[in-house]
């Protein structure tokens, strides 16, 4: 649909989706642990595989359909970091507030994305 769509918000959800795994192994191996660490891990992944669907997208609202399933599991995974940060050791609690940063970065960019198809500025080249 978008010929001249930049991968660039793949490439970073596919990155942060990366870093969060790495996280999650990292902690603790109990039942409440294992649970959060399997919806985090779930919420994290999900929008660069919504974001790859979206960029075959037949038409602008599917298009921002898409996005905004990308939007909302973005939003999720910042809840749960949020949660981690309030159950993590100090020691990672930096490394946690980097990601959550990151998150939080990833859904003011897609919003926008959002709101740049809606104004019409992107056009459909298909």
């Amino acid at each position: 649909m978008k010929k001249n769509r930049k991968y660039g918000l793949e490439e970073w959800l596919i990155n942060f989706a990366i870093t969060v795994i790495k996280l999650v192994d990292k902690l603790p191996n109990t039942m409440a642990p294992n649970y959060h660490s399997w919806q985090l891990t779930r919420s994290s992944i999900s929008p660069a595989q919504i974001y790859g669907e979206a960029l075959g997208a037949e038409t602008n609202n599917d298009f921002i359909h898409k996005l905004k399933i990308v939007l909302k599991e973005q939003r999720e995974s910042y809840v749960q970091l949020k949660i981690s940060e309030r159950l993590t050791s100090s020691k990672a609690l930096e490394n946690l507030r980097l990601i959550a940063d990151n998150c939080n970065k990833l859904i003011s960019f897609i919003l926008k994305n959002i709101e740049t198809t809606k104004s019409g500025k992107v056009k459909n080249n298909s």
